[in-house]
């Protein structure tokens, strides 16, 4: 009984569709990087409401240009 079980069990693992394996690997990398771009958005809007200047140069690439009123 058990044997059989285990025939089963091995042929439907071996047989999944792998494809749809790395079709899920890569939409869980990309929904990664979104909850990533997320965060670092909301750390820009965060500093700029607190207007700390200081947090905001180590946040923008270098050499980046703010067009606005700065305090």
């Amino acid at each position: 009984m058990i044997l059989p079980m285990a025939l089963i069990l091995c042929f439907t693992v071996s047989c999944q569709n792998k494809a749809k394996k790395v079709e899920l690997e890569q939409y869980k990398v990309q929904i990664e990087i979104e909850k990533q771009n997320v965060a670092v958005v909301r750390q820009f809007f965060e500093t700029v409401d607190t207007q700390n200047v200081n947090r905001l140069t180590e946040l923008l690439a270098l050499g980046a240009v703010i067009h606005g009123a700065v305090p």
